[in-house]
């Protein structure tokens, strides 16, 4: 079975699992552990695994993965275990208390591969174990089990090399560009960590302080709020938009015929209700802005202003009536 021959298709010759498992070792040495991360590993293109050694180890490790594999058929371990009492019997013992004897070694050995159960019991009947056990007397359950476990770390080690081999990352050595730019690189990495340490020492902002500065943020918008237009408050606009409405609204019923004309053209009525509209969207944007800065009866009294204006602006767009339709109004 050791000789048993690895199929390549780029090497006239195929590799024997003898080969492959001495070769193991020499290409686990040439690996390099990443600095970053120990577990992952880096190889010289140079030294890297050919394809038929790579053909070969995958050949060995599917045989280590089945022999590692835990036990399924409980009867032949019950053979192996019965085997290997037998050969300590000293006296008669009944069929009751060697099965109930067997049935604890097997129970032991549960979830450990056949392969390494056969190994042990075979060390323990040539009395080359690779535990501790005096040959005098016979190995009990526990003894057993340590003895197939010390037997399977050669496999494993094997098969983590294996691995790391066949998963390592293959790298060209870097050329004297790849070196400046890394240099560059660092250099540069240097100088922010420099300037970085350098704000790290400044005094920060205290809790105090950024509120002080969110204050007067707030105050500076709601000034420069209230200076809409470089004419009025909003305060002055509300009360406008009310006198403007209400003589709308009279003079609307006074009409007659021949009456003259409203004393304010329609064009600065319109431009006054979308300046007052203007005035509004931008206070809403403006609490918008600043709605995480304010408090909640902030945020409330603000919003309430800005609504009520916003309802006069359309209140007062909805009863204007133009000049011209007085006029066409009283003829009808």
């Amino acid at each position: 079975m050791a000789q048993d021959l690895v199929p390549t298709t780029t090497s006239s010759r195929s590799m024997t699992f003898r080969e492959a498992e001495a070769k193991i070792e020499t290409l686990h040495g040439r690996l390099e552990a990443m600095p970053s991360r120990p577990n992952r590993f880096v190889v010289l293109r140079s030294l890297a695994a050919t394809t038929t050694e790579r053909r070969a180890l995958c050949a060995v490790q599917n045989r280590l993965e089945q022999d590692l594999a835990p036990w399924t058929d409980r009867g032949a371990v019950e053979v192996i275990v019965t085997r290997l009492n037998l050969n300590f019997e000293i006296g008669r013992v009944s069929e009751i208390d060697a099965r109930i004897r067997d049935n604890e070694f097997v129970e032991a050995v549960k979830g450990l591969p056949l392969a390494g159960i056969e190994a042990a019991a075979r060390r323990f009947g040539a009395k080359t174990t690779l535990t501790a056990w005096d040959p005098k007397w016979r190995p009990n359950s526990a003894q057993f089990a340590d003895e197939v476990r010390a037997g399977l770390i050669p496999l494993r080690t094997k098969l983590l090399h294996i691995r790391r081999v066949l998963e390592a990352e293959v790298y060209d050595p870097p050329t004297e560009a790849d070196q400046a730019r890394v240099a560059a690189e660092m250099a540069r990495f240097a100088r922010e960590r420099a300037a970085f340490a350098e704000d790290a020492d400044r005094a920060r902002p205290t809790p105090t302080h950024i509120a002080e500065v969110r204050e007067a943020t707030f105050r500076a918008g709601v000034a420069d709020l209230k200076r809409f237009d470089g004419h009025f408050a909003l305060g002055d606009l509300m009360g406008r938009l009310d006198a403007k409405s209400g003589r709308g609204s009279a003079q609307a019923g006074r009409a007659l015929p021949g009456a003259a004309a409203s004393p304010r053209p329609a064009a600065g009525r319109e431009r006054l209700f979308a300046d007052a509209r203007a005035a509004a969207d931008l206070g809403a944007a403006a609490l918008q802005a600043f709605r995480d800065d304010l408090s909640k009866d902030e945020n409330t009294a603000l919003a309430t202003i800005f609504d009520d204006l916003i309802a006069r602006v359309e209140a007062a767009a909805q009863r204007y009536v133009p000049p011209g339709d007085h006029a066409s109004g009283a003829r009808a």
